[in-house]
């Protein structure tokens, strides 16, 4: 059999590392489904700087929009850095990192969203957007995004 190309074999290890991505997306809203267990989603926003591909937290929303954390005021005001307590089971798979850390968990969303930019978050639902981020929108401000939140299956 021959040899397999570089090629092939960088195509082959980047559909890997997306799929394993996936696997992490859903560590992280497990994560944050055990801290914030009426949380439905996290809410981003993506840098408005030309080039710049940074993610940074929101929110976390209730199934009705209802904001249950928000990390943007908070981040004004000096807090939000620590989220929830993790139960073992899961803290486990996160190895070095810090579940906890909203710092941390933000470079882990960033580090997959790498592997296929601007494909492993969704735009925010309508029903789940605020008034000021329908404004904002309609002033050419980027869509919030979401991560839907749940259990491990």
């Amino acid at each position: 059999m021959p040899a397999k190309s570089p090629l092939a074999a960088f195509e082959t290890a980047v559909e890997h590392a997306r799929t394993v991505g996936g696997k992490v997306l859903a560590l992280v809203a497990a994560t944050l489904h055990a801290q914030f267990p009426a949380g439905a989603c996290l809410v981003l926003t993506r840098s408005r700087e030309d080039g710049e591909t940074r993610l940074f937290p929101h929110s976390i929303r209730d199934a009705e929009g209802v904001v249950l954390r928000d990390f943007e005021e908070e981040s004004n005001h000096g807090g939000g850095s620590v989220l929830g307590g993790v139960p073992p089971e899961l803290a486990d798979r996160w190895g070095a990192r810090d579940p906890a850390s909203l710092s941390e968990v933000v470079e882990v969303l960033e580090a997959v969203e790498a592997l296929a930019p601007y494909a492993c978050f969704g735009f925010l639902p309508d029903a789940l957007r605020t008034p000021e981020e329908v404004e904002r929108e309609g002033r050419g401000w980027p869509t919030p995004l979401w991560l839907p939140l749940a259990p491990l299956s």
